[in-house]
């Protein structure tokens, strides 16, 4: 890890957490399976995704996390009723204030219902992944209009056979 997102990872305190969280507005209702894929396909093929951060006294650096389940980074929310702008700015606070599980890669995306202006996704990463810059082409790449991954690994079996296989590009943004 370099020692700018060493640093990112290490100024993280309760009161304070080294997290971006963006919140995208949906025009059409998700079908969260193919989100699933989406993501599989185009998001995971960055490893740092599948990689959890170990801070040690001599540095910090990324590891495999060996558990890494995808529907433990992809959520389902449902806001009571027919929620309002107020109830989604609440959530996403409460979100926002809510640490990331050091023990798994850190980042999560919470696919947000109920909400009356259409589905919502709120997407946190932490900072030690990469900059923002960098997280929004990352984020293109899930769209249908931004630029695709050059491979995609077609299944989780796969994802170690490709570690050294990724968009030199991409791995050099989130070095």
């Amino acid at each position: 890890m370099s020692k700018v997102d060493t640093a990112w990872l290490r100024m993280e305190r309760p009161d304070n957490l080294m997290m971006i969280t963006g919140v995208i507005g949906l025009e059409e209702q998700l079908d969260y399976e193919r989100l699933l894929n989406t993501i599989e396909q185009r998001f995971l093929v960055f490893s740092r995704f599948r990689q959890k951060a170990v801070d040690t006294a001599s540095g910090a650096y990324w590891e495999f996390d060996e558990d890494f389940t995808l529907r433990d980074h992809v959520r389902r929310i449902a806001l009571p009723g027919r929620a309002d702008r107020e109830e989604l700015q609440t959530l996403v606070a409460d979100l926002a204030s809510t640490p990331l599980d050091h023990s798994h890669p850190l980042w999560q995306f919470h696919v947000v219902e109920n909400y009356v202006e259409g589905p919502a996704l709120v997407a946190r990463i932490h900072h030690c992944i990469a900059d923002g810059i960098a997280l929004v082409q990352v984020f293109l790449s899930l769209t249908d209009t931004g630029k695709k991954p050059r491979q995609s690994a077609k299944s989780p079996r796969q994802w170690k056979q490709r570690r050294s296989a990724e968009s030199p590009v991409f791995r050099r943004l989130l070095e």
